[in-house]
């Protein structure tokens, strides 16, 4: 059958004037920009930040108190800062927000041509929906591709 290739792609975000309590919003909105039709909603029910592909489980997760308390911060102003937002795209890539940056995964690809291709275009999405929400919102926004998490 061959091999599938596939990425995942996460995207910091500099909004101007936008408080870090304020940033998963803006995200969700940049997110929401997305102009074309998405196809189905994503299914969260098998996931787990502490479980992963393998089958591994994991009791309890490290966590930064600072992070928390941002958290915290941020959900008390927006409730539904942390709410999920995906778009399924035509070209069966996903484009969601995961907590306070975009991120993008390509589709399952047969060749690295096809992988390299998708990603580019998962860079050209997340730029176009900066674009628009900066247009919409009158802010400047920049968007960095990440090669790390964390």
């Amino acid at each position: 059958m061959g091999m599938f290739f596939g990425l995942e792609t996460e995207y910091g975000v500099f909004v101007e004037n936008c408080t870090l309590v304020d940033l998963a919003c803006a995200v969700k909105a940049i997110i929401e920009s997305y102009p074309y039709k998405a196809f189905g909603s994503w299914d969260y029910s098998n996931e787990s930040p502490r479980r992963d592909m393998r089958g591994f489980y994991v009791k309890d997760l490290a966590v930064d108190p600072r992070e928390e308390a941002l958290d915290r911060e941020t959900i008390s102003r927006s409730p539904d800062a942390f709410e999920p937002c995906n778009k399924v795209l035509a070209n069966g890539g996903r484009l969601y927000h995961d907590h306070a940056h975009p991120e993008y995964s390509t589709p399952e690809c047969r060749t690295l041509k096809d992988l390299v291709a998708h990603d580019k275009a998962g860079e050209r999405i997340v730029l176009m929906c900066a674009k628009e929400f900066s247009r919409k919102a009158g802010v400047m926004v920049k968007v960095f591709k990440n090669n790390t998490d964390f």
